[in-house]
């Protein structure tokens, strides 16, 4: 289903970049691939991602960026979680979340005659790293009654998170709206949580293809 999903934003994405012709573009969209490093590698292979932000001018011609990523982690592997009374081995979900901002500096320059813009970013943010909370009964919807002896549906969400500060630097370039990046992402879950190992790990790299919209 996410591969579709990217297909589809893709298309919309290009429509969009190809039908807009405006000085300076408000929206940035995002899509690629993480890749872990270290002990976070052992946790998932990589993941697709996608980011969706909004951006402003500001001082000294700089480009500000806020907005959303999500992350699609393939093939998760069991990592030990320490709970409150018992020690478990769990997953990651299929899906997670940073919230972030980031600051673009931009420099033109030219090759054969062709327009180019280098980029240096720095993000911060905060970031969700999904995983099942076995500390809950895992239960599948399902109907009880209720206080008035009417059948209510009981949802029993089974999701938990990893929170970190999320930092990271990059560069890219641009050609006219379509531009590639590379970045380096450090997320220190084990700064935020004893609940897991203090080798989790808090290294990644993303790989992206940027569109100006």
């Amino acid at each position: 289903m996410k591969k579709y999903i990217l297909c589809f934003v893709l298309f919309l994405i290009a429509h969009l970049t190809f039908s807009q012709h405006q000085e300076f573009n408000k929206f940035n969209v995002e899509t690629g691939v993480q890749i872990p490093l270290g002990n976070l590698s052992k946790k998932f292979v990589f993941s697709e991602e996608i980011g969706f932000y909004y951006r402003t001018k500001i001082a000294f011609d700089d480009v500000f960026n806020v907005g959303i990523k999500f992350n699609f982690p393939n093939k998760n592997t069991e990592f030990t979680y320490y709970a409150t009374d018992s020690t478990y081995q769990t997953k990651l979900k299929d899906i997670n979340i940073t919230v972030l901002g980031k600051v673009d500096k931009q420099y033109d320059f030219k090759v054969l005659n062709n327009s180019f813009v280098f980029e240096w970013t720095s993000g911060f943010g905060f970031s969700f790293l999904l995983f099942d909370d076995k500390e809950i009964v895992n239960k599948k919807p399902n109907w009880e009654t209720d206080e008035n002896g009417e059948k209510a549906l009981n949802i029993n969400s089974d999701a938990k998170s990893l929170t970190s500060v999320f930092i990271s630097q990059g560069i890219g370039i641009i050609r006219k709206k379509i531009g590639i990046s590379a970045n380096y992402n450090f997320t220190p879950y084990n700064w935020f949580s004893k609940r897991i190992e203090k080798s989790f790990g808090n290294s990644s790299l993303s790989f992206v293809l940027t569109y100006k919209i």
